[in-house]
This record gives structure tokens, sequence and C-alpha cells, in this order.
């Protein structure tokens, strides 16, 4: 990478089932972007099998090619397989090399890596790294129903004290995300996922503006730039793509004794649909 010259890189932060992956195929739908998920996942991933290089590049990317023919992800990977980079820093640091080479140095790159483990890398690289955040905050109602029904896919047993250990942990992790984001004046919107369903055209908006997008709006379909290598299966199916609401949790009543003896949790999400307003 040359020096002076920063690569700019949309982070997206938040909870699991928060709606991260759906907010990487809005921004990667821009001509001005390149979408790459996880990175850190993926490169998790690399670590745990780095002695199965096959197993790694037989993972499908979101562009419906494997590591083998993706044209992103295939440099990333020979890149990871060649050099060996002993940290996350220095594998992140190839990400970027990569994509310069592939796409220029105006192109910004979307990670949608969400936990602040995947984030504290970025003060190491200030120097070759200009980034914003996109905090994507689920209510934490609609949050626990979606992840008692992943639970229920993994044959996991529910039952009142998860679910109050689950209203938890969305509490803790949000916080975590704002209190690093703030210790280190990183510019940050938060995105509120319910609000960016139920009021797609201005949250569209607020994005755009705060992204300083070229483009406005979300080019439903336009997917070209989108390399999401590993992370959530919903990548390979980009077709049924489209920004709804899940409004199951309305019919549920798991929720309802941990929302009114937390009130803690109870008025951190209230705070986050304030903000919206």
């Amino acid at each position: 990478m040359q020096k002076n010259i920063k690569q700019k890189i949309i982070f997206i932060s938040g909870t699991a089932r928060s709606g991260s992956t759906l907010l990487d195929f809005i921004i990667g739908s821009k001509k001005e972007t390149v979408s790459l998920g996880e990175i850190y996942y993926s490169y998790n991933k690399y670590i745990e099998f780095i002695d199965d290089e096959e197993f790694i590049r037989k993972n499908v990317c979101s562009c419906g090619e494997n590591g083998y023919k993706c044209s992103v992800w295939n440099e990333i990977l020979n890149n990871w397989f060649t050099k060996k980079p002993k940290s996350y820093k220095d594998a992140y640091l190839i990400v970027l090399e990569v994509v310069q080479n592939l796409f220029g140095k105006q192109i910004i790159i979307v990670d949608s890596s969400k936990y602040v483990r995947a984030m504290v890398h970025f003060s190491e690289i200030s120097n070759v790294v200009d980034v914003i955040f996109l905090h994507t905050i689920k209510d934490v109602r609609a949050t626990l129903n979606s992840w008692i029904q992943r639970r229920k896919q993994k044959n996991q047993t529910n039952n009142l004290y998860v679910y109050f250990k689950l209203f938890r942990s969305w509490s803790l992790q949000n916080e975590k995300i704002q209190n690093y984001i703030s210790q280190n004046n990183f510019k940050c919107l938060v995105v509120n996922y319910d609000a960016l369903c139920l009021f797609t055209n201005k949250s569209l908006e607020l994005i755009d503006n705060f992204i300083d997008s070229k483009q406005e709006g979300f080019f439903h379909k336009n997917f070209n730039n989108s390399h999401i290598y590993f992370g959530n299966p919903f990548r390979q199916n980009i077709e049924d793509l489209e920004i709804k609401y899940d409004n199951r949790w309305f019919y549920k009543n798991e929720w309802q004794l941990p929302y009114l003896l937390m009130p803690r949790v109870r008025k951190l999400n209230e705070i986050y649909f304030r903000k919206f307003k």
C-alpha cells in the first residue's frame, strides 16, 4: 500500500441476528463499495483450518463462486496461505493490499465483522485506514425471538434462565460497542434495524448522508461487488433478499417477563429507538 493513502472502511457493528448482513448487502449494492462480509470470522476459519486449505477454498462466497474462483477471496486466500500472517492485523493489511490492487484506491470496503474484538486492531493501523461505523441494533424482543429460533435449530435448551441471559447479553454487547466507539472518538451512526424495515426510505437517506454516498438508495439485486465469504448462511440466498420486518415476536410471550423485570435493558432499548425518532 502506498503511504499517505488511507483505505476507507465502513464497519458494521452489532450483536448476532441484528440485521448486519442485510445492511452489508444494502451498502454493498453501491458502486463505490466492495463488500467483504465478516472478515474477522473468515480469518478465524482460515486459522482453524490452516492445514486444510481445500476446506477453506470450498466455501461458497455470496458472489456464487467458491474460494478457488472468487475473484477477491482467491487472491486474499492465496496471500494468507503464502505469507502466513502472524496476527489479525497482518491479515487485515493483506486484505487492504489485495482490494486496492483489484479495485483501486478509491474503493470503500464494507466490513461487517460486528464485534469489538474485530474492531480493536483499527487503532494499530490508523495510519492506513479511515473507518466509520454503522451500529445495527434490533429491538431486544425481536432479537430474543431470533436467537431462540436459532437455538431451536441447533437443538439447544430454551428456558426462562436462557431468556434472561440473552437479554443481558444483548445489553452488554451493544453497550460494549458504543463505549469502544465513544472512547476512540470514532464516527458512528446507530442504525435501527426495525426502522430500516418499517421506514426504509427515511433510513436509507440517513445512511446515505452519513457515509456520504455518491448514489442514493438501495440498488436491489445489484451485488456485483458483494463477496461475503464466511458468516450468515443468508449470503447464499441473496436473490431472495427483501427489506421486510419480522414481526413474529408480537405473537410470542418469552420476552415479556425478562422485559418487565430488567428495567436497564428496557431503558436501553427505548433509548435506541428514541434516537431514530
